[in-house]
């Protein structure tokens, strides 16, 4: 909606300006004067009374700018040649400018480019913002990310333990000491060291039906997010 109203000024603008600028002139009154002479305006309908000039005619062919709305031709009485012929003699002509029309059409091109700066603004702000959000949005994304691997990463060294717990017992009975345990879970399950200590720091409940059921589920759905997140297939594990 924010780009139409623009367009719609480029459109009206230019239609009006060439309507104004292509419609012909039947109103400017053409002062039948001698322009061979510089005249006053107040003078002019007197000495052209005297010295016989006639009524003058429109052209509307013409459209140069300041939109020319007629073109306006002087002659005198007849007069008649060595042959006896008689015709008018033009004692000259004037473009006489419309003023309204060339407002109109300077108008109508100014609400045409109006409206255009307001349409390339408008593309150059989304544009703008489109490009903000990208930045913005990127170093989020990675950061869900990264926190949903090490979230999973705990979560599937945990679900690992629940399947292999009678191992895992072994291990770290028959450990000397926590980080003799921690190697030995590690080479066990194939998890990282924080998924090895996450597996010691388990609680006892985690073995329990209900735990390990409640847990699969969240790896489930963190495996799920992640895959939506990153990208990937649905069924790429």
């Amino acid at each position: 909606m924010k780009r139409v109203l623009p367009l719609a000024l480029v459109v009206l603008g230019s239609i009006a300006s060439l309507i104004a600028y292509f419609a012909k002139d039947t109103f400017l009154l053409c002062v039948p004067v001698d322009w061979d002479d510089d005249i006053p305006w107040t003078e002019r309908d007197s000495v052209a009374e005297s010295r016989g000039m006639v009524a003058t005619e429109f052209d509307n062919t013409r459209r140069a700018f300041p939109v020319v709305g007629a073109t306006c031709r002087a002659t005198v009485s007849p007069i008649i040649d060595g042959d006896g012929n008689t015709g008018p003699s033009y004692r000259g002509a004037v473009d006489v400018v419309n003023g309204p029309l060339t407002a109109a059409v300077v108008a109508g091109l100014a609400v045409a480019v109006l409206g255009l700066v307001a349409y390339v603004w408008s593309l150059s702000r989304s544009t703008s913002t489109a490009s903000r959000g990208s930045t913005v949005d990127l170093p989020d994304r990675q950061d869900i990310l990264a926190s949903l691997e090490s979230r999973l990463d705990v979560l599937e060294a945990i679900d690992l333990a629940t399947e292999w717990r009678t191992d895992v017992f072994h291990i770290i009975e028959a450990a000397p000491d926590p980080a003799a345990a921690r190697r030995s879970l590690r080479e066990l399950l194939q998890v990282s060291e924080s998924g090895a200590n996450a597996v010691l720091a388990m609680q006892l409940r985690r073995l329990t039906t209900s735990e390990r059921g409640a847990l699969r589920a969240d790896v489930e759905a963190l495996r799920h997010e992640h895959r939506q997140l990153s990208g990937r297939p649905p069924d790429d594990r």
